[in-house]
């Protein structure tokens, strides 16, 4: 009769709690709390390769790159590969060194392939703080860089939109800090074509033969990946103040709060059965 109760329970739990899903334009979201997998809908989980879960990130757990040769491998998938679509990258970053490297990284942006990325530039082409390089084909790269410099003990929000009208926008904590129009020639070009890994803190290929470089030096937190842009209030929501975790934005509850519901669900079934 007991385990009678508890499938009865378990079905009641099943149709009382709501379900949760993020829309189908988010392609990637890592939220690191634990893992390297990815929360969205497609499943991009990464494959870790020297970087160090800590437990100290913007919102609970982070990992931690060394510089040198650390990187979460995404690997080459479809989901990621934006075609002709808008876009949105977003991650809060906390970098121990200014240096040129990938915060998020798909294909070489400024490489034979067509490829996107959101960087950290130490004076590379003029820069310095970071940008977005997009749709890098034949050698040509587009990017809205800031004057803003990440490396800082503390972590800062780092969001950058592209739409297929070419313009590339950056933001920092949540405010526009830049903006590069008038990309037309590269507007239109089918991200899809590229091949390359996809990847968190490093790039697969620059130039020339395919390999691991441009390595992160720092803590990365709340990576998320859009195939639309990110309204103003959204990119706002995420980083301004104190900020907020992708999850807080579709009110998706964080596991340790799920787990609270079902538990609180869970008594409230068996006493209601028990009377």
């Amino acid at each position: 009769m007991m385990f009678q109760k508890i499938a009865i329970i378990a079905i009641l739990l099943i149709a009382a709690v709501p379900g949760y899903a993020y829309e189908i334009a988010l392609k990637g979201y890592w939220n690191f709390d634990s893992n390297a997998n990815d929360l969205s809908n497609y499943s991009n989980h990464g494959s870790v390769s020297g970087a160090t879960w800590v437990s100290n990130g913007k919102f609970g757990g982070a990992y931690n790159f060394d510089g040198t040769d650390d990187r979460i491998d995404l690997g080459d998938k479809d989901s990621l590969n934006p075609y002709k679509s808008d876009m949105t990258i977003a991650a809060w970053v906390q970098a121990d060194v200014n240096k040129h490297s990938r915060i998020f990284s798909k294909g070489t942006h400024g490489g034979p392939q067509p490829g996107y990325a959101l960087l950290q530039y130490n004076g590379y082409a003029g820069y310095t703080g970071q940008g977005m390089g997009i749709l890098g084909v034949a050698g040509h790269e587009h990017m809205a860089p800031t004057n803003t410099i990440i490396q800082n003990s503390n972590f800062i929000h780092i969001a950058a939109t592209f739409d297929r009208d070419g313009v590339v926008k950056m933001y920092v904590n949540g405010v526009l800090q830049n903006t590069t129009v008038n990309i037309a020639d590269h507007a239109n070009v089918d991200i899809a074509s590229g091949t390359l890994n996809a990847a968190i803190g490093a790039s697969y290929s620059y130039a020339g033969s395919p390999g691991w470089n441009e390595f992160f030096d720092g803590r990365l937190d709340e990576i998320g990946v859009w195939s639309r842009v990110l309204s103003d209030s959204e990119i706002s929501f995420l980083g301004s103040g104190d900020g907020h975790t992708i999850s807080q934005m579709y009110n998706v509850p964080e596991p340790a709060t799920f787990l609270s519901m079902m538990l609180c669900f869970a008594m409230i079934a068996w006493k209601r059965w028990n009377r």
